[in-house]
């Protein structure tokens, strides 16, 4: 009689967490007697075994073994247990197709945000101003790990088959408070546990200007006073300088990496410059771009129009007065006071001083080193000899050096300014001035208003400042200065070959040509236009 064989088939030949797969025992011949105590199952369970059509075929469901990862299984039958109708005894055993199994879930990844996307001073503070951010991690080899936003999938990327090591770039995220995880799923399709959380910070709000100390147009500001600038977030110092400037040659152009002039807290700034402003002084607060950041790497826009923020320093107590008792001041030796009437004031061979009164005066210093403020008034005022200081003060004056190395100042109204003889400091102040530095080697400053300056003779240095100036540098090797904001200014004479020479104060700039003559549009705002010199001549040659 033949024995009974049987054939042993499992459905699901790569088993995985939480699979289980459906057994079937093909007889070839209805049987007795077979249950489980005749079958050995590799790496799994097995449901006990039933059949629904006489004996023949057999079916249990098999579990596959927790933590495991085995490629070579099999399910095998006893055959010795089971007998045919006619009583025949199976012999040996029958072994099931191979099945494999891998029950092991990788290992929760590790995950961070790439340091080339953590902009900002920090590279490892979690705050970005980068919408796409690079996310980096080791994962199981070769598995491939989706990237999640809260529960929002963003997408998936494939770990390398030797290390682990994975990228991701996500699409475009929206600003806010981001948490990133990381799954991992390995070849045979296990997922794992999810990284921990990685928060991350999309920030793309630029800092602005909230307010200032002084105000702008505020008055009266103490002269050492400090500068204090606060924004709408806290920053940290980024690159460039924050300019303090009168107009009037008294420059104080600060690194925002100046420790010692430069004092950052949270998102306050605060400046205080090495040496007191200038008293009486109108001051412009500029700075560059980027000056300031913050966490995120968000850069400050630039303050180059010297009309944003402005303030003036209160005056120093001059002798003479007004109404009522004024406090007693001493009187310098030497000094001349005039009074509210038309004053001619003619001074000594010594160092004077002398402080003219509301009139429409005229004063000459004559010989002597002399300090000289012609105050209110059309003043006409001369230093004469020896190195002077002279200021025109308020109204239309015409103020002259003379002879000597002299600093002089139109100050307030629209003047008439001449260094003369020597190597001189010329400064038109406040108005629409004309502004002559005479003979020698001369600074010469428009200062605020549109201005028509004259270098005159010598090697000269002239600045047009704030304004819509013209400016002619004369005879000698002149150099024609151009700082943030100053305005649209004309050079009338310009001859690269005698040494004449650009000072752009680090400004880039765009050139062209309008009626034979370039025109440089500066980075910091305003323009150039040298008379007379094609666009085709002009290079970089030109500037200092």
């Amino acid at each position: 009689m033949p024995t009974p064989t049987a054939t042993i088939t499992v459905a699901d030949t790569s088993l995985i967490i939480g699979e289980t797969s459906v057994v079937t025992f093909t007889f070839s011949e209805a049987v007795t007697g077979f249950d489980n105590t005749d079958i050995t199952v590799g790496n799994g369970t097995l449901t006990a075994v039933n059949s629904v059509d006489g004996g023949i075929t057999w079916t249990a469901t098999l579990t596959p073994s927790a933590a495991t990862e085995v490629a070579t299984n099999a399910i095998v039958v006893d055959m010795t247990g089971v007998a045919a109708s006619d009583t025949s005894v199976g012999v040996g055993t029958q072994n099931s197709n191979n099945y494999a199994i891998d029950t092991i879930a990788p290992t929760a990844p590790t995950l961070v945000l790439d340091a080339a996307s953590d902009t900002g001073a920090s590279s490892s503070d979690g705050i970005t101003n980068d919408t796409t951010p690079l996310l980096t991690g080791i994962a199981e080899a070769g598995a491939t790990v989706e990237i999640f936003d809260g529960v929002t999938s963003l997408g998936t990327t494939v770990a390398d088959g030797t290390t682990g090591a994975f990228s991701f770039t996500s699409a475009a995220l929206a600003e806010g408070a981001a948490s990133f995880t990381a799954v991992a799923t390995d070849t045979a399709g296990n997922a794992g546990a999810a990284s921990a959380a990685l928060a991350v910070t999309i920030d793309t709000t630029v800092p602005t200007l909230a307010s200032s100390t002084p105000a702008d147009n505020a008055t009266g500001v103490a002269a050492g006073a400090n500068l204090t600038l606060t924004f709408s977030e806290a920053i940290q110092a980024g690159t460039g300088n924050i300019v303090i400037d009168n107009g009037a040659g008294d420059i104080r152009t600060i690194a925002v990496t100046d420790a010692t002039q430069v004092t950052l807290s949270g998102a306050t700034a605060t400046i205080n410059p090495t040496a007191d402003l200038q008293a009486g002084g109108g001051y412009n607060v500029t700075y560059a771009a980027g000056v300031v950041q913050d966490a995120a790497g968000n850069s400050i826009a630039p303050v180059a129009d010297p009309t944003a923020l402005n303030f003036t320093v209160a005056a120093a107590a001059t002798p003479g007065g007004g109404g009522g008792t004024p406090t007693p001041t001493p009187t310098p030796p030497g000094a001349v006071l005039g009074d509210d009437q038309p004053n001619i004031i003619n001074s000594g061979i010594s160092n004077d001083q002398v402080f003219a009164g509301a009139g429409n005066d005229v004063v000459n210093g004559n010989q002597g080193s002399d300090l000289i403020n012609g105050n209110q008034g059309d003043d006409y005022v001369r230093g004469g000899q020896g190195d002077d200081l002279v200021f025109g003060g308020k109204d239309n004056d015409e103020v002259f050096g003379d002879l000597g190395d002299d600093q002089v100042f139109g100050d307030l109204g629209d003047d008439f300014v001449q260094g003369n003889i020597g190597n001189d400091l010329v400064n038109g102040g406040q108005g629409n001035d004309l502004v002559f530095g005479g003979q020698g080697n001369d600074l010469v400053f428009g200062g605020q208003g549109d201005d028509q300056i004259f270098g005159d003779l010598g090697n000269d240095l002239l600045s047009g400042d704030f304004g819509n100036d013209t400016m002619t540098g004369g005879e000698g090797a002149d150099t024609f200065l151009f700082r943030l904001g100053q305005g649209n200014d004309v050079v009338t004479d310009f001859d690269f070959a005698t040494g004449d020479r650009l000072d752009l104060q680090g400004q880039t700039y765009t050139s062209a040509e309008t009626a034979g003559s370039v025109t440089l549009t500066l980075s910091g705002g305003g323009t150039i236009v040298l008379q007379g010199v094609p666009e085709s001549d002009f290079s970089a040659s030109y500037l200092v």
